[in-house]
């Protein structure tokens, strides 16, 4: 079998976010369901690749890490955007709190740390888009200000678990579609090939949680969203927003610090 290649798969993805950041909601969520499909894909790809070739561990792809900054009063808002994104590309992300801004430490494979950057640099353009529209339409009439910072706040929230919803369908249809060239290529049945293909992600997954686990032990607490609500209305249009969106630090810095798993 072989695969297409990184730029090929690359060049594609570039060009699906940089339309989905111009274009109508509606056809934004369809070029972003795809970029992270293909995405998933691509890794599903190179991962059966290696291990029909038998490939020694060593020269698997490396386990690495990139810091993602985010700041402002919505940072922890923000925050869980990044978590939805990593999260859906089999990635773990640590938090040291700094005050003014978060560092977020995304630990998984190269090639996925990577995509959870350019999703992440396109989502939140979308996210701050999409906010700005439904606040503008948000009728404020005797609205304390506080209230409008809670709502606001919800509203990304909400987006983040729309988010959530996307991924799972663009990464079921990009199993789907891998299982079923596999399926063709191999002359076995789809079921064989989808089971192939959902132990070389379970893999993939487990050598990363070793690789955390690892590093960090259990020194870290795990993070939960404990948040006044700034209503119903702003959190269910956020999940649509986000439905819509196309889709450790070191010892010695200061802050608090704790684990975010998707």
């Amino acid at each position: 079998m072989e695969a297409r290649s990184a730029e090929s798969y690359a060049v594609r993805i570039a060009k699906l976010l940089a339309k989905a950041e111009s274009t109508t909601e509606a056809e934004a969520e369809a070029l972003f369901t795809k970029a992270q499909e293909l995405m998933r894909k691509y890794a599903i790809d190179e991962e059966l690749v290696r291990q029909a070739q038998g490939e020694h561990l060593a020269q698997r792809e490396e386990i690495v890490q990139v810091v993602i900054k985010v700041e402002g009063i919505y940072k922890k808002a923000l925050m869980d955007i990044v978590s939805a994104i990593s999260g859906a590309n089999d990635c773990k992300i640590v938090y040291m709190d700094l005050g003014k801004e978060l560092h977020l430490t995304c630990t998984g494979f190269e090639s996925d740390t990577r995509n959870v950057q350019l999703l992440n640099a396109s989502v939140q353009l979308q996210a701050a888009k999409a906010l700005r529209a439904w606040w503008k339409a948000e009728p404020k009439t005797y609205m304390h200000q506080r209230d409008g910072y809670k709502m606001r706040r919800e509203f990304l929230y909400g987006f983040a678990s729309g988010l959530r919803d996307q991924f799972r369908q663009a990464n079921a249809a990009a199993q789907a579609e891998a299982a079923k060239e596999q399926a063709a290529a191999r002359n076995i049945s789809e079921e064989e090939a989808s089971d192939s293909v959902a132990l070389v992600l379970r893999s993939r997954k487990e050598r990363v949680n070793e690789w955390y686990d690892n590093h960090y032990g259990k020194t870290l607490r795990s993070s939960r969203s404990y948040r006044q609500s700034g209503g119903i209305g702003a959190s269910q249009a956020g999940i649509s927003a986000g439905r819509s969106a196309n889709t450790s630090m070191n010892a010695g810095v200061g802050g608090s610090r704790g684990s975010l798993n998707a």
